[in-house]
């Protein structure tokens, strides 16, 4: 009885938590996105940096 009641209430109050659960799981694939993108940005960088002293040094 406790487990249809605690169904019941999921169902009837999912137009609350819903909205809530979705920004915040987009917010999270957003900052590992922009995350990663950080990083592969700063390896190029740096890979360039080095190239770069690389050549100027030869």
């Amino acid at each position: 009885m406790l487990e249809i009641a605690a169904i019941v209430f999921i169902v009837i109050t999912v137009p609350l938590w819903l909205p809530l659960v979705i920004s915040v799981l987009s917010f999270m694939v957003a900052l590992v996105i922009s995350v990663l993108s950080f990083g592969f940005m700063m390896v190029f960088w740096l890979v360039l940096i080095a190239v770069v002293i690389f050549l100027l040094l030869t």
